[in-house]
């Protein structure tokens, strides 16, 4: 019996992630159950406008409204969901669209003041997240801020929190500290500030958001 339970939550395990993977859908997840007005006051507060932004992880550009005023760019090695972005944002010439794996540098170092990280840290392995954050720091100026924002996981989650994981693809939801831990290893930022968000009240209650606030440090090696 435990082999049919595990085999059945395989493929709907499987299932799962094609229908989420197909970007209309997963747009309506984010919408229903995402908070995406949430989150872009989050992103828009902690911006606040200044320089360039990179937006590590963009996705499909639903989020872009957070960016007004910002020379943005978003990056993400989703083909179907730069394309939805560029032409969701075409109007905006002051929106970048680029589709590229951040491993092979498509940036100049120290191209932009700030970077963001928004809910996409629970996507990313332990072996690749490290990595990430290394050449999230190249890209970054000297002094420029790290900003991330992801759901965390905690002792007094449910099976709603758990649940929308899923529905959102985040096979790695963490807790504060081992995403600090995570960021430490990088031996490229100071860490300023970190908290915890209460996720809004909804019928569906999702996990509260980790944010930390970083400085890229000065005389960091940048050679390949």
């Amino acid at each position: 019996m435990a082999s049919l339970v595990q085999c059945a939550y395989v493929m709907l395990d499987s299932l799962m992630d094609r229908i989420v993977g197909t970007p209309s859908i997963w747009l309506l997840v984010q919408k229903v159950l995402g908070y995406p007005e949430a989150k872009e006051a989050m992103y828009r507060s902690a911006i606040a406008g200044r320089g360039t932004l990179l937006d590590f992880g963009c996705s499909s550009g639903h989020l872009g409204r957070a960016f007004a005023g910002v020379e943005y760019y978003g990056v993400d090695t989703d083909e179907r969901g730069i394309a939805a972005a560029r032409k969701r944002w075409e109007n905006q010439p002051q929106m970048h669209w680029i589709c590229a794996n951040i491993l092979d540098r498509p940036f100049p170092p120290g191209e932009f003041d700030q970077v963001l990280v928004g809910c996409t840290v629970h996507h990313l392995s332990d072996s690749a997240l490290v990595p990430i954050l290394r050449e999230l720091a190249f890209c970054l100026r000297p002094n420029g801020i790290l900003h991330i924002f992801d759901p965390v996981r905690q002792k007094k989650d449910g099976i709603g929190p758990r649940m929308l994981r899923k529905l959102d693809r985040g096979k790695y939801t963490r807790t504060l500290d081992q995403i600090l831990t995570a960021l430490h290893a990088t031996s490229a930022f100071k860490v300023e500030h970190t908290a915890i968000l209460p996720a809004p009240r909804t019928v569906w209650q999702d996990c509260d958001t980790g944010y930390v606030r970083a400085i890229r440090l000065e005389g960091l090696e940048t050679a390949s």
